[in-house]
Order: C-alpha cells, then sequence, then structure tokens
C-alpha cells in the first residue's frame, strides 16, 4: 500500500491510495498472521494473549497486598471488626 499527498500550494488537498489487490492463497496467510500476532512480529511469548496495559507495581508490606485484593464489602466488614480509628500516644504521652 501506498500513500500520495496530493498538494495545491503548500496544503495538501488530497490523499491518494495505491494498493494492489493480493490472491487469495496470500490474503489467507497475511489472515493468519494477523491471527497469531507473536509470529507477525517473531517474537517469543510465553503466551498467545495480550500483555497487560499497566503493570502493577511490587508492594514490598505483604499487609498492604492483602488490604488491596479485598473487595469494599470485605474492607467494610474489617473496619467493623477492627475498628476504624487509630489512637496512638503522641508526645508527653497523650492520646
Amino acid at each position: 500500500m501506498k500513500m500520495t499527498p496530493v498538494k495545491s500550494g503548500r496544503s495538501v488537498a488530497a490523499v491518494r491510495f495505491d494498493w494492489q489487490w493480493k490472491d487469495p492463497h496470500e490474503a489467507t496467510e497475511t489472515v493468519a498472521e494477523n491471527e497469531r500476532h507473536s509470529a507477525a512480529r517473531r517474537k517469543e511469548q510465553a503466551s498467545n494473549g495480550a500483555p497487560p496495559i499497566i503493570e502493577d507495581e511490587e508492594q514490598t508490606e505483604p499487609a498492604l497486598t492483602w488490604w488491596g485484593k479485598l473487595r469494599n464489602a470485605e474492607r467494610e466488614e474489617w473496619a467493623d471488626r477492627v475498628g476504624r480509628v487509630l489512637r496512638t500516644e503522641g508526645p508527653g504521652g497523650k492520646i
């Protein structure tokens, strides 16, 4: 496929697309390559699925990882069970 801009002065007035039709055998090969995207790009991959768009960062604290996997209802249940406010001693032993 070839794309050629058609200019009128300095601006592009139109774009012309030129292509050659494939025979049915070549078209079948192209479809097979497109279905196997890793083979079409000649890359070795562990699976045929696409990689995730955003990779999660590893959390060093196991409790944060566990808390992040809970659903909202489970978080509410834990908050009711252990309390929602954390009271700690401040300077001078005052709460």
